[in-house]
């Protein structure tokens, strides 16, 4: 699912912050610009760590929202501005408009629904949750939209040394450590920022951070070539309901069976 959100998305410019269990189509639209995180130490990242392939830990609570939160707090973001994080169903929407909802909506009012009905529909998938929005003003919520909320409250909290600003003027992002205003409000006080600068800055440290393809295959290949590899037995005790066969399917991607190629006609090129 959140593959299909990603696709249809015109990312040109954007790199994309991703944990590493996403399925793979949805990286095929920031190929070269991804930075992979994990969440804890979890398989398979023993193995990959052994293969030099370590990546660091994010913070999240099970949503984008979260994630992208503790992502501008480990980039040293301040101000740190949320714009259009209700929360909740402000004006019992489920999203605001032009997200990547809109073609899912369009086919269900092409089948002959409205989108006041379908907009009812996906709000009431979730148990009524009354809440009081930034505004003073009741709406409706879900437990899982307020957890999300609380958790950014606290870590909020946390960082007194940041600011963080709630732009969105509506729902229930509130807290002692958030600031209710508007984004231009808030970074008037700031310089421009110099797109083509963070540009160069991620792509740099794109580059620093890849890891050695060619070790990864390797390890990749050993697995491959051990019925009985350790790894595997790991990974089926951590993941129940994949099994051996599965795993193989998905180590013997494209990108592998290019290197598989490559490396065969490497050592044909030095027996000749």
């Amino acid at each position: 699912a959140n593959a299909g959100h990603l696709s249809s998305l015109p990312i040109a410019r954007a790199f994309l912050v991703a944990e590493g269990s996403l399925h793979g189509s949805a990286f095929a639209q920031a190929d070269g610009r991804t930075f992979i995180f994990r969440v804890a130490d979890h398989q398979p990242w023993p193995w990959l760590d052994s293969l030099g392939c370590e990546r660091a830990r994010i913070a999240t609570w099970g949503s984008v929202a979260t994630t992208a939160f503790s992502t501008a707090m480990a980039l040293g973001c301040n101000p740190i501005v949320f714009i259009g994080a209700d929360f909740a169903f402000t004006d019992e929407r489920p999203y605001c408009r032009g997200t990547s909802f809109e073609p899912v909506w369009a086919s269900w009012i092409a089948g002959g629904k409205s989108i006041a009905e379908i907009w009812k529909f996906l709000v009431e998938r979730w148990p009524l949750e009354p809440a009081i929005d930034v505004n003073g003003n009741p709406v409706r919520t879900a437990r899982h939209l307020v957890s999300f909320r609380d958790w950014i409250v606290e870590r909020a909290a946390e960082r007194p040394d940041r600011r963080i600003v709630n732009a969105t003027a509506a729902g229930i992002l509130a807290g002692p450590a958030i600031v209710q205003a508007t984004a231009a409000t808030t970074l008037a006080v700031h310089q421009p920022v110099d797109r083509d600068a963070i540009l160069a800055a991620l792509k740099r440290a794109h580059r620093a951070s890849r890891g050695d393809a060619a070790r990864l295959f390797e390890g990749v290949a050993a697995i491959l070539s051990d019925p009985a590899a350790a790894a595997v037995d790991d990974w089926t005790a951590f993941a129940d309901g994949i099994d051996r066969r599965a795993i193989e399917a998905a180590l013997r991607s494209p990108e592998f069976q290019a290197w598989t190629l490559g490396a065969r006609a490497g050592g044909s090129k030095e027996r000749s």
